[in-house]
């Protein structure tokens, strides 16, 4: 996996009818919202991207790349936690870095890099941690 130019997910929102708007993501198909405007639409995008974010993560399967720009205004990122993990896991596949030598690196016990990477009770600090230990930063923290 390549590492993204950047983490913005284009939102197209079109009114089904009145007082009914669809949120949808041309990167990810998976993740349609509704809403009676166009905000609780975008807003009800932003859990749903996430939701299949986690779904994916849970499952180990791959999260895809942005792809599609995004329109001034209308645009979704994943929450700091989840972009920082999907960016120390896609670092340590790009380096073929194990869990171990990833603690190694930061100098911390092996089950924070396991912890962090389940998303289970890890602190962004955490994360953005193990990231500074590889060197890494990522679009987001820019």
């Amino acid at each position: 996996m390549s590492t993204p130019r950047t983490n913005e997910y284009a939102v197209v929102i079109e009114q089904i009818e009145p007082g009914e708007f669809e949120a949808r993501l041309p990167d990810l198909p998976d993740a349609l919202a509704f809403g009676a405007t166009p905000e609780e639409a975008l807003a009800q995008a932003q859990q749903a991207l996430d939701a299949l974010f986690d779904v994916c993560w849970a499952d180990s399967e791959p999260f895809p790349d942005p792809v599609a720009t995004p329109a001034p205004g209308r645009a979704l990122r994943l929450s700091l936690d989840r972009a920082a993990r999907l960016a120390l896991a896609r670092e340590m596949e790009r380096r073929s870095l194990s869990k171990v030598a990833v603690a190694a690196a930061a100098g911390v016990d092996e089950k924070v890099v396991r912890r962090v990477l389940s998303g289970r009770a890890a602190r962004l600090e955490q994360t953005l941690r193990l990231l500074d230990s590889l060197g890494a930063r990522p679009l987001f923290a820019a």
